[in-house]
Parts: C-alpha cells; structure tokens; sequence
C-alpha cells in the first residue's frame, strides 16, 4: 500500500481524489482539508509516500510554501502539484523545483490515477538512479550540438555494464536531425498532443518513441520546414516530465532560437552545455549566451561551453586555445577534436561516432567533459600499466 496525502480546501476535488484513487488497492488516500502554508507536520510524517497537492499557482504565499514543502522532503517523497488553471511562471518553477507531475483543473479519474503512477514509478528508483537531464544548446547554427548530444548520450548509455536507461529528446521540432543522424524514423506526432497535451500519458509517449539497436531512445518528430506550430511550454514539460519517468538519463537537443519554454528546459536541467567553435562570432555568441542565461536565472546557473572543431595548436590569424581559455575562463568545459572524416562517415551512414572507432579522439574528449571521474580513472589506469612496464623492464635489464 501507497499512502498518499491529498491537501486540498476544495471538498468537491478530494471527494473525487479518493473516489478515483480508490479503484486501485495499491493507494491509502489520507485528506488533509488546508491551505498548503499550513502544512507543518504532515511533511515531517515519514509514513507518507507521496502528495497531491491542491493550490492556487497565482499566489505568492502558496508559491513559497510549495519551495519550502520541496527543500524539505528534498526529493525523497514525490509531490504531485494540481493547478487551479495553466500559469507559464508556475510550470517553470515546477520544473525547477522538479516536482515530479502536474496536472490542470478538472482533472478525470484516468489521468489521476496514471499521474499517481507515475510518480510512484519515478519515487520507486534507486538514489543512484534518479534521473539527469543534459541539455546541449548551440551557440550558431552547424557548431554541431547535435553530433555531441547524441554521442554524450551513448557515453552515458554505455558508461555501466547494467547499461542505464537512456533517451534523447530532439526538442528542434521544424528542422530536428537526431532521428536522421541516427537512421530512424522519427515517430513522435507533435499535431496529435499540441492541442490536448493531457494525452500525453507514459504509455502514449513510449509509442512514439523510436528505438536505436543500442537500446537509446529517441523522441523525435518529422522533420517539417513549411510548418510553424505553436508549441505550448505545458506540452514540452509534459514530453520531459515523462521521460524523466522512464529514464535514467535524458539528453536536450536544443534549438538555436530562445523559445519561450527555453528558460524553463534551462532551469530543470542538470548540466546544460553550449556548443561553439573557434571562431570569432560564436566565441562571442557564446558568451551572450552565458550572460542570458545568468540574468535569467538570477546567476543561479553556470553553463559550461564545449568548444567542437578544437585546434589545439591553433593557426595564423586565428582563435588560439589560449584565447578560448581567456575569453570563456571557469566557463570553459573543454575542446572536442575536429576530426571531420569521422563525423561526415558517421552522418552519411547514420550510425554513432563510436560504430565507426570506438578510440577516436572526439569520443575521449567528449568522455572527459561528460564523464570526467571515468575519464580519470582510464587515464590512471593506463599510466599505472605503463609504470608497472617500466619497472619491469628496469628489472630485467639490472
């Protein structure tokens, strides 16, 4: 049995709450008739795995109780949040408070019950196993985030025997090229969930994701460069939230446009990186960039750049390493080599950069930005083995 704990003032909500809940032996429905400011030891009960929290996102007071409510269980106990009506500032604080569902007044008994579950799905992981979102933002166009994104994502895929649950989420919806990168049919139907995002269940989004031989999801959607819908931030936060269910690891293509759900993405996400290369009007787009982002987020963020195409020797009349290392400073992640034989192959036969050479340099440079302590390990590991040669080898000859 789950005990879940609906905190509500609307009697006509938590009568249908336990109504609907009821159907499934698997919850013990608690109710607590209050405003969620006044919760005091309901939060502290060690019994309670998990809440439905009934509030009004316009006000202030309850915008602080929930911060509050979310610092103090830490993660530990999830928090389904139910909004009186949609508000954009209250999904991006959701999102960065990353409570685990949210769901719009009225609310069925269907998608009650499939929010509960869930959220117990998401509660039920191991510590270790909560899931990381990566976001990977281009500074301009063809500084190939795309390329790192998704080997970042095999990186991660493979960085275990067990193999963690991986997935990539190609949020460019006009011009995405993950699925085509890839050699997949891209599958996810942006027109049939823009309209009515309440669709998009666990089951629905599995549906529409394509699947890699490796066993790495991709959420992508054609490709449609004649169309330009309107794309709600609910329907992307719900596209997340739900791969966040169902993954260890969700990596963000991000477009290069700042779209109105960017600041939202941004906030949620783990570690969110900038791809430029050395040249001078994407050094200077990264560092625009790193100052949006720090104004947006109230210097709450510190996005790292990953500088593709990286010539470690420089050239004449060109950005040397010295001159990223200044001009990017504690921002600077790391270079990625330009080996562009091995990219071309990789795109023209839609495979990933490590089918072709599992060694390259680009691979093991990207490794030490996304995976430093393996990247250490590797690098000791490998110097240890050649001490322990050398001593050999001065053994032999005394």
């Amino acid at each position: 049995m789950q005990r879940i704990v609906v905190v509500s003032q609307d009697k006509t909500f938590w009568l249908n709450a336990r109504s609907a809940l009821a159907i499934d032996d698997r919850f013990d429905v608690v109710l607590v008739e209050k405003n969620i400011s006044e919760l005091e030891s309901e939060t502290r009960d060690k019994n309670t795995d998990a809440f439905i929290i009934d509030m009004d996102a316009t006000t202030l007071v309850e915008l602080e109780a929930l911060q509050r409510i979310a610092r103090q269980l830490a993660g530990n106990v999830p928090i389904l949040v139910v909004l009186q009506r949609h508000n954009d500032a209250a999904l991006r604080l959701l999102f960065h408070l990353q409570i685990s569902d949210f769901v719009i007044k009225p609310v069925t008994s269907p998608d009650l019950i499939r929010a509960c579950l869930g959220m117990m799905r998401n509660e039920s992981r191991a510590d270790d196993q909560e899931s990381r979102v990566y976001s990977f933002m281009p500074a301009a166009s063809g500084n190939g985030a795309t390329t790192l994104a998704i080997q970042a994502a095999f990186l991660l895929h493979n960085r275990s025997a067990a193999k963690a649950k991986t997935c990539i989420v190609d949020l460019n919806f006009f011009e995405g090229t993950c699925a085509e990168y890839l050699d997949l049919e891209p599958r996810f139907k942006l027109s049939e969930i823009a309209a009515q995002p309440e669709r998009l269940d666990q089951h629905l989004l599995e549906a529409m994701i394509s699947k890699h031989s490796s066993g790495v999801g991709v959420l992508a959607s054609p490709a449609a460069p004649l169309e330009i819908p309107s794309i709600d931030t609910d329907v992307v936060l719900r596209i997340l939230d739900l791969a966040a269910v169902h993954f260890d690891n969700v990596v963000i293509d991000l477009p290069k446009a700042w779209l109105p759900w960017t600041n939202t993405i941004l906030m949620g996400a783990n570690d969110t990186y900038i791809v430029a290369e050395m040249t001078v009007p994407s050094m200077r787009r990264a560092q625009r960039l790193i100052q949006a982002i720090q104004e947006m987020s109230g210097n709450n963020l510190h996005p790292k750049v990953i500088v593709n195409r990286f010539e470690r020797r420089g050239f004449n009349g060109g950005i040397s390493p010295a001159d990223v290392e200044t001009l990017l400073g504690d921002y600077f992640a790391g270079g990625v080599a330009n080996n562009y034989k091995l990219v071309r192959e990789a795109v023209d036969r839609g495979v990933a950069l490590h089918e072709i050479d599992p060694a390259a340099n680009v691979i093991e440079d990207l490794k030490r930005i996304i995976l430093p302590e393996e990247a250490s390990a590797k690098k000791e590991k490998a110097e240890s083995t050649i001490f322990s040669i050398g001593q050999n080898l001065f053994k032999n000859r005394a």
